[in-house]
């Protein structure tokens, strides 16, 4: 079974998170797919992998909306 580019997958549902994953913030963009898809930010990427190949419509709308807030990290914040 050919391995899949799970990088590739989230750069054509979330570009900036896409973007993110090779470059300087790639530990956040890995932590913002990791928690989406699995709920915690530490997944491999062997486990987001296996998470994309079952990821429900669900998830994939999740990981979109970790690049919209990986964009515009202040949005819905709540200031005290």
């Amino acid at each position: 079974m050919a391995k899949m580019d799970w990088k590739k997958l989230v750069s054509t549902v979330a570009p900036t998170l896409g973007k993110a994953l090779g470059g300087p913030l790639v530990g956040t963009a890995v932590q913002y797919v990791s928690d989406a898809l699995l709920g915690r930010q530490d997944a491999t990427e062997e486990e987001i992998e296996a998470a994309l190949a079952t990821a429900s419509p669900r998830h994939v709308v999740e990981v979109e909306g970790g690049g919209k807030q990986l964009q515009n990290p202040n949005e819905g914040a709540e200031y005290f």
